[in-house]
Order: structure tokens, then C-alpha cells, then sequence
């Protein structure tokens, strides 16, 4: 079946979804190959039904914020066992609004990635293949992405301007079966986070390379930041002892953070990993309490100067840790794309991914997603150097202005969620996208390549717009190419083609010409 006759069945199924989770979906397999040899499930899988049974620990102030769901056992057995490359989800929102997420697999991790154990015998590697399965809401005006492992589910969605996050229920420590979508705007716990970018002494700022092309926002050849993540000997003990359970939950967080980052950005980059290093035995950086900058400082040199990490391929690494007495949520060095001294950082106070009673997945993909912004070149929402000004109130000022703090619903560069009544959508303002990611990334991004075959394969990239002159209907994912017709009637045209005289008496008229 060819991508073209996909998508027009996922479009048709739309319009007949809208009692779909308030009763029990009959399990439809009707499954496809794509001609690239893609597995396509081209019709809708009800993998949740809304639950009837009375919750009473709900993790949302109010009640309509949160939808409790039940899964289907068949849909999930079969979801884990075949592995679609394409497939339809009916989801109801909480308050009862009932829609269709287009999920298409991506991974975040090189198809030859490798795992390097730490133990008191010395460095053991393997290579390893991931067990989760990783998907990207392709909808139109949806974004975000969903994870599926054995007995569990980790999704951060964006839907009319409402954060959700989807993941398992516990009730008084006790697993329920059960799994919850919720508002983190309303979620009744929400951590706090400051990142430690301004307790550093000195910013490593180096200069941006001239003379580079600039690469087009809409660049179509999407290039691979390939990141090697570190699991210290903390974290790894949190999970048991389990080196496949720590992998597959630090796996989980860059796929999130992953599809934020080609989502936000257009598909300028997306992230991969390259290395994973798990300390089985104590880590270097247990003896840093409440100093973060020192830790930062300890952990990029432990990478540049030990032997078993140095020549790990990697454009930048970030230590993923749970402990909380590391002085901060995150630190990271600012502006350091390509430069193999300084492009490192941390997150801290991270959270399992099998407990959700708690927004512990969008606050997992904030602080990272927070961390590689200060290294990809941006500040904190609230300083005072963007052009015009902070672009948000909710934390005082950094630098030369003042401000006053109040509450709002923020981006992944601010600090709105630490002010009472304030939130965090998992997106990135215009004005970083547009005054630091993109141009610090295109200018100083020489060492990003492309992208793995097998991530994109099975992706088609193209238009996705109907009103565009360039609307492709066999494209599965908007590479940001859409463009309308100009004066002259050209597709993408600046209106040259058709300038020039008009005048039928003149000498050099052309009739072609209508400006």
C-alpha cells in the first residue's frame, strides 16, 4: 500500500471517531506495507477506553483536567509484537474532547549505538538494541510524542495551546493499571526547577565562525546532534541495579526531547544518541554537593581526559542523574555547539518513568530540553538582552532591567513554573527560536550531520498543507516547505519572473510581465 492510500484512510477515519473511547473499539488489524517495506496499521487502534471506575487520586486540582483511561490488552499486545511504522490512535482529552493522533515511529539513537558499562573491573561496552518504542504525533496541529515499553506509557502532547502528559496511575504508592492524561498546567505537584547557568563564573561563548553559509530555516535535510549521555552510579542504583532499565528510561527522555526539537525547530535538527556510559560502580561526581558549577566543571573534564570516554563519538554530553543535592535542576554552557571542550551540561533531580501521579515525564523533558538550549546559544527567557527586552515576567530579571514577577504560562527557556499560579508548555518562544537556536546552530553547527537511514526511512518529508501551491499528499511529516504562488503565478516565486515593463508602447514591453 503506498503512503498516499495511508494517509487519505487516516484522513477518511477521522471524521467517524468521535464516540470512539466511550465505548469498548472492536480491535481492527488491518495491516500494510508502504513500498519501502514500512508496516502501517491503516486503521485505527483503540488502545484506551475511558474508564468508568471511580478514581479518587487523580493528580489535577480539578477533576475535569484529567482523563482516566483503561488499555486494551489485544491493541498492546499486538502494538508491542509488530512494531507499525504508521498508525492511528483515538484519544479522548480531558473535558471530553475526542480526536485521532497520526503517530509515525522515529528513534533517538544511532542504529550502532553502543552502551559502556563502568564496573570495578574496568569499561565493558556492547552495542544495544533499544526495547522502547518511540512515536511522533504527526497531526497538524498536535505535537508531541509517545512512548510505549513493556507495561508502561510516557507521552507529552500539545493541544490548543494546553500541555498534556500521559502515563501510568499510582494511588497511595499502589499501581491502579490504570493511565491518566492530565493538564500539567493543573497538576496538583509540580516541581521546582532553577537552572544553574547564572551561577557559572565565566560563560564559554566562542566566537561564531564567519564566513559559513547559512543554512534556510525550512532546510529540508534535517542533521543529527549526536549526544552521548552519562548515567552516574546514583541513578543507576535508583533502578536496581538494572543497566536495560536505565538505559531504556534515559532512551524515553531524549526521544522526547528529541521530537521537541524537530517539532519546534522545523526539523533543523533532531537528536540522537550516540553513547551511553553507565557508572556500576561510584562515579567521580558523587563528591559535588550543592555545587553545580564545580560538578559541571569535574564531569567535561572527566570526558575529555579519561581514556575510556574521550574518543566516544559525540557532538555533545549531558549527565542524566535523579539525585537532588546537586545544587540545581540543570547546568549547561552556553552557546557551545561544535566545540568539544565545553558542550556538556547536567540534569538533576530527575524522575522514574513508572510512576506518573506526578507530571514527572514533562518535567524530565523540561529540564533537558532547558539544558540543550543553553548549549544550542540561548538565554533565559527573562533576560534582559533579547531584542525588546525579557520576554516574560515570571522570574526577576537577568542582567541590566528590572521587572516584576507574575504568574503566566511559559516556554522551556523560562522559569514560569516556579511562580505559584505559572506553568511551562514544552515549546520553545519565537524570539529564541528565531534570535538564538536557529542562527547559533546554523553558524556554529559544522560538525552536525545527517541522520541515520533507518531513523527516516520509513518518513516521507514534505508539504502537509492544503492551501499550499507545493502540498504534497504522499508527505507523512511537514518539512516546513510550504510556500503560496506570487504575483506571477509561480509556486515559491519572488515575483521577479513577471517584473518588468508593462507599457505596450514601449520598446521592451512583454505581455508576460503584470508588474
Amino acid at each position: 500500500m503506498s503512503r498516499k492510500a495511508v494517509l487519505n484512510l487516516m484522513v477518511h477515519h477521522h471524521l467517524s471517531l468521535w464516540v470512539v473511547l466511550f465505548i469498548v473499539v472492536p480491535p481492527l488489524f488491518a495491516v500494510a506495507q508502504d513500498s519501502s517495506g514500512c508496516e502501517v496499521w491503516y486503521n485505527p487502534a483503540g488502545l484506551f477506553e475511558v474508564s468508568r471506575e471511580n478514581i479518587s487520586c487523580i493528580p489535577t486540582h480539578n477533576t475535569k483536567s484529567s482523563m482516566v483511561l483503561q488499555t486494551n490488552d489485544e491493541v498492546w499486545s499486538k502494538l508491542l509484537n509488530e512494531h507499525p511504522e504508521y498508525w492511528e490512535l483515538p484519544l479522548t482529552f480531558p473535558g471530553g474532547a475526542h480526536t485521532t493522533l497520526i503517530l509515525q515511529e522515529f528513534k533517538a539513537y544511532r542504529s550502532d549505538v553502543q552502551i559502556g558499562h563502568m564496573t570495578k573491573d574496568g569499561l565493558q561496552t556492547e552495542l544495544y538494541t533499544p526495547q522502547l518504542l518511540s512515536y511522533r504525533i504527526a497531526n497538524d496541529n498536535i505535537r508531541g510524542s509517545l512512548i510505549f515499553m513493556e507495561g508502561q506509557i510516557a507521552g507529552a502532547i500539545r493541544y490548543e495551546g494546553v500541555q498534556y502528559e500521559l502515563g501510568g496511575l499510582e494511588c497511595d504508592g499502589r499501581k491502579t493499571g490504570k493511565f491518566v492524561l492530565f493538564a500539567t498546567a493543573d497538576a496538583l505537584h509540580k516541581p521546582a526547577f532553577e537552572c544553574g547557568l547564572e551561577t557559572l563564573a565565566t560563560h564559554v561563548i566562542p566566537p561564531q565562525p564567519m564566513g559559513l553559509p547559512n543554512l534556510l530555516q525550512n532546510e529540508p535535510i534535517t542533521e543529527c546532534v549526536e549526544v552521548a549521555l552519562d548515567i552516574d552510579f546514583f541513578t543507576y542504583n535508583q533502578f536496581g541495579g538494572d543497566c536495560n532499565a536505565s538505559v531504556e528510561w534515559a532512551l524515553a527522555l531524549l526521544t522526547g526531547v528529541s521530537e521537541i526539537y524537530q517539532t519546534e525547530l522545523n526539523d533543523l535538527i533532531s537528536i540522537a544518541a550516540s553513547y551511553i556510559n553507565i557508572w556500576e560502580t561510584p562515579d567521580p561526581y558523587a563528591e559535588f554537593s550543592g555545587n553545580a558549577g564545580d560538578m559541571l566543571d569535574a564531569f567535561r573534564l572527566e570526558w575529555l581526559e579519561n581514556p575510556d570516554l574521550a574518543n566516544r563519538p559525540r557532538d555533545l554530553v549531558h549527565l542524566l542523574t535523579r539525585r537532588s543535592d546537586t545544587g540545581t535542576g540543570g547546568i549547561a554552557y552556553l552557546s557551545v555547539n561544535c566545540d568539544p571542550a565545553y558542550a556538556a551540561g547536567f540534569s538533576s533531580f530527575l524522575s522514574p518513568s513508572s510512576v506518573y501521579s506526578l507530571n514527572n515525564y514533562s518535567w524530565n523533558l523540561n529540564v533537558v530540553a532547558h539544558e540543550f538550549g543553553h548549549n544550542f546559544g540561548s538565554n533565559h527567557t527573562h533576560w534582559c538582552g533579547w531584542p525588546g527586552g525579557p520576554i516574560d515576567d515570571c522570574y526577576a530579571a537577568e542582567g541590566n532591567c528590572t521587572n516584576t514577577p507574575t504568574p503566566q504560562i511559559g516556554t522551556i527557556m523560562s522559569y514560569c513554573h516556579a511562580v505559584s499560579g505559572g506553568s511551562v508548555n514544552l515549546e520553545f518562544h519565537p524570539t529564541v527560536e528565531n534570535s538564538a537556536l536557529i542562527p547559533m546552530i546554523n553558524g556554529q553547527g559544522t560538525c552536525y550531520s545527517t541522520c541515520d537511514e533507518f531513523s527516516t526511512s520509513c518518513a516521507y518529508y514534505g508539504c502537509t498543507f492544503e492551501w499550499a501551491c507545493n502540498y504534497d499528499p504522499e508527505a507523512v511529516l511537514n518539512d516546513g516547505s510550504c510556500t503560496t504562488e506570487d504575483l506571477c503565478g509561480e509556486c515559491g516565486g519572488d515575483g521577479s519572473s513577471c517584473y518588468g515593463c508593462t507599457d505596450p508602447i514601449a520598446c521592451n514591453y512583454d505581455e508576460s510581465n503584470v508588474v
